[in-house]
């Protein structure tokens, strides 16, 4: 079942209408979650990102609770395909349940500030950075983005603090050097 479902998602990433059309007959034919899956990852690469992120919201939805974790990345999945489709407020939905899952996910929690940021939510887009920040030692990445936040808050020297200590973590990081 594995090799099918690596074989699968390879196909859906490489030529989309011929890996939904697999994920579809290996759907009827019982595979389950790992077809479903396939199913999704061919409406992204077809850029049906509407249909990707519902696919994904009912296979998170229906899986077992032992399955958290696996359950709260589909939800981020779908949410990285309703930010493609453009509707924000449904992509912060799907966050909001991956995080009820998985509190502690940075990947979470520094998407789920982007969608802030977008939406001009700074100070709860911080919120999440510093939750994020607490969690990991990979911090370059999120002390970039509280400074794109505090220069968007007009807080200069906040900012350049936090510039300063992304460039101490990573000094080739080209979005802190910008």
């Amino acid at each position: 079942m594995e090799k099918k479902y690596q074989d699968c998602m390879k196909l859906a990433a490489k030529t989309p209408k011929a890996g939904l059309k697999q994920a579809m007959e290996w759907e009827k034919a019982g595979g389950g979650d790992a077809a479903r899956h396939c199913v999704a990852a061919s409406y992204i690469g077809l850029k049906q990102f509407d249909d990707a992120a519902m696919e994904l919201e009912r296979i998170a939805q229906t899986m077992p609770q032992v399955k958290a974790p696996l359950m709260a990345q589909l939800f981020l999945q779908a949410a990285q395909a309703w930010v493609n489709d453009d509707q924000l407020d449904r992509a912060l939905n799907d966050v909001n349940e991956g995080l009820k899952l998985n509190k502690k996910s940075v990947e979470l929690l520094v998407f789920r500030a982007r969608i802030y940021g977008n939406q001009e939510k700074y100070f709860e887009a911080l919120d999440d950075l510093n939750t994020a920040y607490d969690l990991t030692s990979d911090r370059a990445q999120i002390l970039t983005m509280r400074a794109t936040l505090y220069r968007k808050l007009e807080q200069p020297d906040l900012a350049m603090d936090n510039v300063e200590m992304s460039l101490k973590a990573d000094p080739n990081d080209p979005d802190a050097l910008l």
